[in-house]
């Protein structure tokens, strides 16, 4: 209709919006829109960005009941908007913002919204109760009528309305208060979320919250509730998060809630089965303190229960009083209480006894013959491309001549393009429009978790043959989960790639972590400092502890094996402690699950640390840097067949940040850490348990020792005259501001 007509003015409700942007194709002809009004439904900033990729029409929030004949108020977006306000109040409309006395609220306070003016109906027909409550007099002008809006919202020091939610979309749980309005409001402002909608629903006697949303990305649970962790309370954090590929739609064009899935029917709890021994009885009791239910069954899915990280932490403190300790990834290796109590009562298996340390000749690197070799590559795949460190990869390949296919999870080739175009304005804004980046770069649908990838066999043979040099970013990177995760995408899907380099004599360049070196060997193997160098792989480390670090570790044996055996070539490029940019301290969009910065944040905002973590070692690894430097050495070096440790060499401790941090005029308090234990304990577990998770408060820093090290990694990179930007007080200052300007700090 919009092209057949010609239309110049759309309005419609975000949902609606979305709706024809998912059906638009390459025959639709929009250019006769001149403006768009959107209104009725909340919407993130991301919304817009999309809107305006697809438009060149002018953009405006609109605002208003049906009470006040829809429009009062509008406000025109535009693009790199910061943050959404509904505007101003139009011609012959008066906002009042009142608190629950009706006296006017400043700027920053949040109220009710109250209407005034001219569109102000005379009330509901044939209902005057209703009138009456919501239609009342002008209290500054006893002539006119003000409308009771019901909607939250603040002023801005601009005279514009910040809008929260309706007030009558609380919630009461566990004794808060919660608005369901504003938790929609903050989850949609996440960068990869269309929208969003959350729910109460009730649980065996639990009232839970439930989020689902839409989107063009795969967003794991736990980077969810991370993200909403910086911005909410922990109680007003969903249990569950639920993916649709729509919302269910009213006839008005808003979000039907009682069209949506039910969350008891997707995660549906059995029978209760009563515990069978002390152990059990002992672990359902802390379950069933921390999460306010009378009876947890040992069959129970702790799914179903909506256990988070700050549930982990409060049991395990139940039970450490008991003299039982449980590793936090159980709770996550196992699904229920019966099954967690089984592998406790077990002795601990050796674990993995192939790896061996007889590579060390194969993984020698001969420095006296190290020479420049150019290198060009006509095609070139990316994997993880749209991850943090991938990107930048990405945008360092847009300047080279190579061309570029990227490998991408998606239901179609149209949302890989958004997703890849989104991940491009997060990070590098306005920098590079959608015609140069799907000129440069071609799409792949696929998946590495699957055998070919996820392709045809006639795609399979068509990449194969034209690939010469493969780059393999992809992975899960959080450091909590079950290993089945860590084993399909870190270790199976590595083989997946090498598989293909393998059959088709291509490159492979492998990015690992400098993680699997564990930092500290089992304490009955030795107390002496061990160095692991880029010719080291297994040196007895303890790494079955971490399912991150094992999946990558397992990884990296699977593709040495196959160099060794001659049927593979491949470069490792173990990476250290990504950071910011050197450019502008830019970091990854969910910071929150980033260790070092919530210690930063930690330290920042408590201003204290314990005194035993002071000599905790680490390096600051500027993405940018990282980046140009595997770059460097897969483009000016003939394949190496070895490892490389990727890594800003200026190291750090906690005592050396804290003294930079001082001149940067911070002041932290250092503790004795029974002090700093006592302090921690009295700290509000809701805003600090998901920082206080990431400290290891209990290592004895005697026992880290292995010692990572770059030296011969910097030998090639000295001699193509690359070199890692120096760690001072601008940079640190770039990453705090960042961080600042975000709102993380």
């Amino acid at each position: 209709m919009i092209t057949n007509y010609k239309v110049n003015i759309l309005y419609g409700t975000p949902s609606k919006i979305q709706s024809l942007m998912s059906s638009i194709n390459k025959s639709h002809n929009f250019s006769s829109l001149t403006d768009i009004g959107i209104g009725g439904e909340s919407f993130s900033l991301s919304f817009i960005t999309d809107i305006q990729r697809l438009f060149s029409a002018n953009l405006y929030n609109m605002y208003g009941p049906t009470e006040t004949t829809i429009g009062c108020c509008c406000k025109k977006l535009e693009r790199n908007q910061k943050f959404i306000t509904i505007g101003k109040p139009l011609a012959n409309v008066r906002f009042y913002v009142l608190d629950q006395n009706l006296k006017l609220c400043p700027p920053g306070i949040k109220g009710e919204l109250y209407i005034c003016g001219d569109g102000v109906s005379k009330g509901y027909y044939n209902q005057p109760e209703l009138t009456e409550k919501s239609f009342l007099l002008d209290i500054f002008n006893s002539k006119s009528v003000m409308y009771k809006s019901g909607d939250i919202v603040s002023w801005t020091n601009q005279g514009e309305l910040l809008f929260y939610g309706r007030n009558d979309s609380q919630v009461k749980i566990r004794g808060y208060r919660i608005e369901l309005s504003e938790i929609e409001t903050v989850l949609s402002s996440h960068p990869f979320i269309r929208t969003s909608t959350v729910i109460n629903y009730n649980y065996n006697g639990r009232d839970l919250l439930c989020a689902y949303y839409t989107s063009d990305f795969t967003i794991q649970n736990y980077e969810l509730k991370l993200f909403l962790a910086d911005k909410l309370p922990n109680y007003m954090i969903p249990s569950h998060f639920i993916p649709l590929f729509e919302l269910p739609l009213t006839i008005n064009g808003k979000i039907d809630k009682a069209k949506l899935p039910s969350p008891v029917s997707i995660y549906k709890s059995a029978q209760y089965v009563k515990p069978e021994n002390d152990l059990q009885k002992s672990i359902c009791r802390a379950l069933e303190k921390c999460l306010y239910i009378k009876k947890i069954s040992i069959d129970e899915d702790f799914n179903n229960l909506g256990i988070d990280s700050l549930t982990i932490i409060k049991v395990q403190a139940q039970l450490d009083n008991l003299g039982i300790s449980i590793p936090t990834r159980y709770f996550y290796d196992y699904s229920n209480v019966k099954d967690l109590c089984f592998a406790l009562e077990q002795i601990p298996a050796d674990g993995d006894t192939t790896l061996s340390n007889d590579n060390n000749l194969f993984l020698k690197h001969d420095l006296n013959k190290l020479k420049i070799k150019k290198r060009h590559f006509k095609n070139v795949l990316l994997t993880g491309c749209t991850g943090f460190l991938g990107v930048h990869i990405l945008e360092i390949l847009l300047n080279t001549n190579s061309k570029i296919f990227c490998l991408v999870r998606a239901s179609n080739i149209k949302n890989a393009r958004n997703r890849i175009s989104n991940i491009f304005k997060f990070y590098f804004k306005d920098k590079y429009t959608d015609d140069f980046l799907f000129n440069r770069i071609e799409i792949v649908i696929g998946d590495i978790k699957y055998k070919n990838l996820g392709l045809s066999d006639e795609l399979l043979e068509k990449l194969g043959n034209t690939v010469d040099s493969l780059i393999h970013c992809a992975a899960i990177v959080k450091h909590i989960g079950k290993y089945d995760e860590f084993k399909k995408v870190n270790l199976d899907g590595t083989k997946n790639i090498a598989n293909f380099c393998m059959k088709y004599d291509i490159c492979l360049n492998h990015v690992s972590t400098i993680s699997v070196s564990c930092d500290f060997m089992p304490l009955s193997y030795t107390s002496d400092m061990i160095g692991f160098t880029e010719e080291s792989f297994f040196i007895g480390q303890n790494y079955q502890e971490n399912y991150y670090i094992k999946s990558k570790l397992l990884a990296e044996d699977y593709l040495i094996q196959n160099m060794k055996k001659g049927l593979l070539k491949a470069n490792i490029f173990r990476i250290g402690n990504l950071t910011g940019r050197y450019s502008d301290g830019f970091f990854q969009y969910n910071i929150d699950s980033n260790a070092f910065y919530n210690k930063l944040h930690f330290i920042l905002t408590n201003k204290i640390f314990y005194e035993s973590g002071m000599l905790q070692e680490f390096d600051l690894s500027p993405v940018d840097d990282v980046a140009s430097a595997i770059i460097g050495i897969i483009y000016n070096y003939s394949n190496q067949n070895k490892i490389f440790h990727i890594m800003n060499p200026q190291k750090f401790t906690i005592k050396t940040l804290i003294e930079k941090l001082e001149l940067l005029n911070y002041q932290i308090r250092i503790l004795k850490d029974a002090d700093f234990y006592k302090r921690i304990s009295k700290m509000n577990l809701d805003s600090n348990s998901l920082i206080i998770n990431n400290f290891n408060l209990y290592t004895n820093t005697s026992n880290l020792n292995v010692k990572t090290q770059c030296n011969i990694t910097l030998k090639y990179l000295d001699n193509i005259d690359f070199h890692y930007h120096k760690i001072d007080l601008k940079y640190l200052t770039k990453i705090i501001e960042y961080c600042k300007n975000i709102k993380f700090i």
